[in-house]
C-alpha cells in the first residue's frame, strides 16, 4: 500500500514532479517507474527535472537503493538540469544520499524558493516553451 503521493507532468523537455507527504518503498517504486516511462522519449537530447518538494516529508531509508538506481538511469539518459523548489536542509541531505546530482560534471542543479523562478530558468535554457 502506498503512503504519500505525487504528480508528474511533462512540459516540452522538462518533467515536473510534485511530491506530497511521506513516501514508503511502494510509492517510491511507482514514482520512479512512471518517471522513467515519461522521460524515455526525451533521452536523445538533454532534458530537465523540476522537483517540487514544498509539500514533501521525506522517504523511508529502504528506498535509497531504488533512488540510487533511478538517479543512475537519469544520469545515463541525458537528464542534465535539475531545479528543486522548496527544499530544506533535511530534504537536501536525503537527496544527496540518494544520488541526486551525484555526477556534478553531468548535471546542473539549482535550488529555487518559487516555482515560477524554476520555470524561468528552464525557459532560458530553451527546455520549457
Amino acid at each position: 500500500m502506498q503512503h504519500g503521493s505525487y504528480k508528474l507532468a511533462l512540459f516540452n523537455r522538462v518533467i515536473v514532479s510534485q511530491s506530497f507527504g511521506s513516501w514508503n518503498e511502494y510509492t517510491s517504486k511507482d514514482f520512479f517507474d512512471e518517471y522513467i516511462e515519461l522521460a524515455t522519449p526525451l533521452c536523445d537530447q538533454p532534458w530537465g527535472g523540476l522537483i517540487d518538494v514544498r509539500e514533501f516529508q521525506l522517504t523511508v531509508p529502504a528506498t535509497e537503493y531504488l533512488a540510487l538506481k533511478f538517479e543512475h538511469w537519469c544520469d545515463q539518459n541525458n537528464r542534465r538540469y535539475i531545479a528543486i523548489v522548496g527544499s530544506s536542509s533535511l530534504i537536501n541531505f536525503q537527496f544527496e544520499r540518494c544520488g541526486v546530482a551525484s555526477q556534478a560534471s553531468l548535471v546542473e542543479l539549482k535550488h529555487f524558493k518559487q516555482y515560477d523562478s524554476a520555470v524561468a530558468w528552464f525557459t532560458e535554457l530553451g527546455l520549457w516553451q
